[in-house]
Formats: structure tokens, C-alpha cells, sequence
């Protein structure tokens, strides 16, 4: 139920009623290529926004866009503490608004950049803000470099305890060089690999090289952010994407990895327990199972 003349109605347009009926037939209609384009990354499922991940997340992108039109205005922020799939990130960003989305899913989060950059290119490819739109692109494109290394890291240190104490730097050059130096000690050392990740990375890293240079066209005092004055986008997008993948493989890596050097650590404790030890933590084990059972 959406009351049209709440506290902020002032500055709303009259709704025609209080309740929006959505047909299935639109629906359908406003989210295929008119949204996504051809970049594969969206589909029309049930009347929402779904992947290829398969998102828990899922909202009518109609609703979002009546929602988002009616109760804000162009160049307005939306605060969303329950972003989800990104549906109304899509719709924000479609109509020109600012969007400020939160969830505690942070795969959830990393979807949203990538959606959103997506969306971004398609509307570069379609000659629709052709100039201004390349600034949030780079900088969505580099951020999720940013969240891969970082969520690399943060295995070492939460999952597998291997890593020192480290820096989460904006630095990618830094970050990759942590990385590296875990994954060697880990036990990979396929060096042509590491050094074709190591160099897009830098490749990447030289656009922006503090995360700032493509937040905004102009600095605080007006002058240019960069001296670039073109960037090729089909290449950009190869090489984000080539990083992206195979930083997701390294990460399938480490924690299989890390899994089965923990496994063996066990066993190899296990073993050197007598047999009244094994015995003796074995019923430790049973009681604490029988404890939690009797919460």
C-alpha cells in the first residue's frame, strides 16, 4: 500500500490511487534489452532482475522504477539499507539519481558494482552520456579489483591464519604484491601466471593509482582529475574481466588448498594422540554435542 500524500507529499505528484497494480505482461515488458542490452549479465525471470548466480535477491524492476520516480527527483540520493540483487540500484541509476545501497551480504555487494558497471557500458555503447559516464566505469571497474584482492587477503588472515599482519591498502599494486607473496608460500609457483596477473593488475592500477583520480571529472579547485583523454572501453572491460576471473581461481585455489592442509594437519595430530587421548576427546566432543542438544 503506497499513500500518496505522506509527509513528504509536497514534493510528489499526485498518484491516481493508493494502490499500483503491475501486469504481468509489463512486467516483462520494461526489463530486457531496453535495460541490459546484450551483455548477458541480466535476464527476465518471474518478473524480476535474476543472474546467473542465482541471487536470493529478487524485486520487480517495475515497482522499483515507479517507486524510485515518484517519491524522488533527478540528481536525489536514495538510501537503500537493503540492497540485494541491485534491482533498484538499476533504476536509480537509470533515471539519474545518486544511489547509497547497504547489505551484509558482501557477494551481494560485489554483484551491484558489477551490474551497475555493466549497465554503464551499455549506455556508453548506445551513445547515452557518452562523456560523463566513463568516470564511474573506470572507477567500478578498478573497485572490483579492489574487493577481489581484499577478500583474497582476508582468506589468508580469517579462514587459513597464514597471513601477517597487513594493510587493506587502495594501493592494487600492494595488495597483488601481499597476495602474490601468500600464494607463493602456499605452494603455487606458476610464474608466467602470476606474472600475466601482476602486470594487468599494474596496467589497471596506472589509471588511478590512489582510487580517487575517477571518483569525479574535475577536482575540489576544478581542474581535471586526469589528463587522459580517451579510454577504450571494450578493451578496459577484456582486461577487468580477464583479472576478475582469474583472481575468482586463485581464490578456489587457496581455499582448497588451505582445506586440505588443514585435513592433514589433523590427521597428523590425531595419529600422534594415544589411544586413551583419542579416547578422552572423543567423549569431550560427545558432551559438548549433548550440550548444545539440551540448550
Amino acid at each position: 500500500m503506497i499513500k500518496p500524500n505522506g509527509l513528504i507529499g509536497a514534493r510528489l505528484p499526485i498518484l491516481p490511487t493508493s494502490v499500483w497494480e503491475i501486469s504481468p505482461a509489463h512486467r516483462h515488458e520494461v526489463m530486457l534489452k531496453a535495460y541490459v542490452g546484450d551483455t548477458g549479465q541480466l535476464r527476465a525471470q518471474d518478473g524480476h532482475f535474476a543472474d546467473s548466480t542465482n541471487t536470493a535477491s529478487i524485486f520487480s524492476p517495475t515497482l522499483a522504477e515507479q517507486i524510485v520516480l515518484a517519491y524522488s527527483q533527478a540528481g536525489d540520493l536514495i538510501l537503500d539499507p537493503f540492497a540485494g540483487g541491485g534491482t533498484r540500484a538499476i533504476m536509480a541509476a537509470l533515471h539519474g539519481r545518486r544511489y547509497l545501497g547497504l547489505d551484509i551480504r558482501n557477494d551481494e555487494v560485489d554483484r551491484v558494482n558489477a551490474r551497475l558497471r555493466d549497465l554503464l557500458v551499455e549506455s556508453v555503447r548506445n551513445e547515452q552520456g557518452h562523456n560523463t559516464l566513463v568516470y564511474p566505469i573506470v572507477w567500478l571497474s578498478r573497485h572490483a579489483i579492489e574487493v577481489a584482492l581484499k577478500g583474497l587477503l582476508v582468506t589468508f588472515r580469517d579462514e587459513l591464519d597464514m597471513a601477517e599482519k597487513f594493510k587493506l591498502t587502495h594501493d592494487l599494486v600492494a595488495l597483488r604484491s601481499t597476495a602474490e607473496k601468500l600464494v607463493r608460500n602456499l605452494g603455487r609457483n606458476d610464474e608466467p601466471e602470476l606474472a600475466r596477473l601482476r602486470e594487468a593488475i599494474s596496467r589497471i592500477a596506472a589509471l588511478d593509482p590512489d582510487a580517487t583520480r575517477f571518483r569525479y571529472p574535475t577536482t575540489k579547485d576544478g581542474t581535471p582529475s586526469t589528463s587522459m583523454e580517451a579510454i577504450n572501453l571494450d578493451v578496459l572491460e577484456d582486461e577487468v574481466k580477464g583479472i576478475l576471473t582469474a583472481l575468482d581461481a586463485e581464490l578456489d585455489w587457496v581455499q582448497a588448498e588451505g582445506q586440505a592442509r588443514q585435513e592433514e594437519a589433523w590427521a597428523t595430530w590425531w595419529f600422534a594422540l594415544s589411544e586413551e587421548e583419542r579416547e578422552e576427546h572423543v567423549g569431550q566432543e560427545e558432551e559438548l554435542y549433548r550440550l548444545w542438544d539440551s540448550r
